[in-house]
């Protein structure tokens, strides 16, 4: 996969993310029903609500994946969202062309 850019305020959004207690683990199990709902909705098999840190990824909430984080490498996507500030949709990972 191609590694998505480092946006201007990179420094700034990680240093926000640190600054809000109670963004990383635990989950919350508050938002697992909205979660749910959505993967039911869109018909997806995985649901996430992320947050991108400078090593990993990790889940506030999750549907369809047991993992409670990720390493950085595998959460390119996440990053070219971050990079570009704007929702990402991939219908085909495997046809994607950032893949």
């Amino acid at each position: 996969m191609k590694p998505p850019a480092v946006g201007a305020d990179e420094a700034a959004r990680l240093a926000t993310q640190r600054s809000h207690e109670g963004l990383g683990p635990p989950p919350e199990l508050m938002f697992d029903a909205l979660i749910k709902l959505a993967a039911k909705i869109l018909k997806v098999p995985i649901a996430l609500v992320s947050f991108a840190g400078i090593d990993d990824q990790w889940f506030k909430s999750r549907y369809g994946l047991d993992a409670p984080e990720t390493s950085h490498d595998v959460a390119l996507f996440c990053g070219h969202v971050v990079a570009a500030g704007a929702p990402l949709v991939v219908p085909d990972v495997l046809q994607d062309a950032r893949s």
